[in-house]
C-alpha cells in the first residue's frame, strides 16, 4: 500500500460508503483496534463487519471483537487453541476448541498394517526359510544331484551335532526373535503415544472440541447443528400431530357416548 495516499475514515454519502468497502480490503491489528475504538467509534463499527483479518490481537481485545459483533447483530462463531482463546470463547455464541497435537489417520493406518504384518515378521523359522529360498533363487540354478548331496551332508552334520549345540543355536535363534518382538512392541507404543489425544486450554472454555488443527471443523460443527435442529423440529411436530389426533379421537368417540374410562365387554 502506498504511505503517501490518503484516504478519508469515511465517506458520507451511502453508496460512497459501499464503493470504499468493496474497494479496499480491511486488516486490522491489535493497536489499531484500540485506537479506533477510542478515537474513532463510529468508524470502527461501520467497518467491522467487512474486516477479513484480526492479527496481533491481546485476549482481551479478542474478547471486544466478539462482543462488539455481537451488539451489531451477529451470531458469533469463536475458533482457537491456546490460552489466549479463552475469553472469546466464552463470549462467542459458538466455541469450537482446536488441538495443538492433532490425530492423525495415516499413522494409524501405517500402525493398523504393521500390526497386521506383525504375525509373518516374528517367526524366526521363516525368516530362514525365506533367506535360504532367496539365496537359492540368486545362486545359478545348481544341478539338483549336488543339492541333495549337500542337503544330506547338512541334515548328517545336524544329526551328529551334539545336543548342547543344537540347545545353544535354538535359544540364540529364540532369544533373537524375542528382541525383534520386543522392539517391534516398543515401535507400536510410541506410535500409539502419538494418538493420544491431549486436550488444551482451550477445551476447558468451548462447547464443542475437535480433535484436528484445522478450521474446518467449524464447517462439521455448523452440519451437526443444523441436523440436531432439524431433527429436534421434526420431533416436535411429530408430537403435535399425535395430540392432535388423540384429541380428535377422544372428542368424536365422546360424542358417540363412549368413553376411554369405560370398560369394553
Amino acid at each position: 500500500m502506498n504511505d503517501d495516499k490518503k484516504i478519508s475514515l469515511l465517506p458520507k454519502s451511502n453508496a460512497a460508503v459501499a464503493r470504499f468497502i468493496s474497494e479496499y480490503e480491511f486488516c486490522i491489528t491489535g493497536p489499531a483496534f484500540i485506537y479506533l475504538l477510542s478515537k474513532h467509534y463510529h468508524f470502527l463499527r461501520c467497518i467491522m463487519p467487512h474486516v477479513k483479518i484480526f492479527a496481533r490481537m491481546a485476549p482481551k481485545q479478542k474478547e471486544r471483537v466478539i462482543t462488539e459483533l455481537k451488539t451489531l447483530g451477529f451470531t458469533t462463531l469463536m475458533c482457537g487453541d491456546g490460552t489466549n482463546d479463552v475469553g472469546a470463547l466464552k463470549h462467542a455464541d459458538v466455541g469450537v476448541a482446536l488441538l495443538s497435537h492433532p490425530y492423525d489417520a495415516t499413522i494409524a493406518e501405517k500402525t493398523k498394517k504393521k500390526e497386521e504384518g506383525s504375525g509373518a515378521n516374528v517367526n524366526p523359522s521363516q525368516d530362514q526359510t525365506n533367506y535360504s529360498h532367496s539365496n537359492s533363487k540368486n545362486n545359478l540354478n545348481p544341478p539338483s544331484n549336488l543339492l541333495k548331496k549337500a542337503l544330506t551332508q547338512h541334515s548328517g552334520r545336524r544329526t551328529d551335532a551334539p545336543a548342547g549345540a543344537r540347545q545353544i543355536r535354538h535359544n540364540a535363534a529364540s532369544s533373537a526373535a524375542a528382541k525383534r518382538f520386543e522392539q517391534m512392541m516398543k515401535d507400536l507404543e510410541e506410535e500409539e503415544k502419538v494418538q493420544v489425544v491431549r486436550l488444551g486450554d482451550a477445551s476447558i472454555a468451548a462447547p464443542f472440541t475437535s480433535k484436528y488443527t484445522s478450521i474446518q471443523s467449524i464447517c462439521h460443527v455448523i452440519k451437526q447443528g443444523r441436523c440436531t435442529l432439524v431433527t429436534t423440529l421434526q420431533m416436535f411436530k411429530i408430537l403435535a400431530l399425535n395430540a392432535l389426533v388423540l384429541a380428535y379421537s377422544q372428542s368424536v368417540l365422546y360424542l358417540d357416548g363412549i368413553k376411554f374410562s369405560d370398560t369394553q365387554a
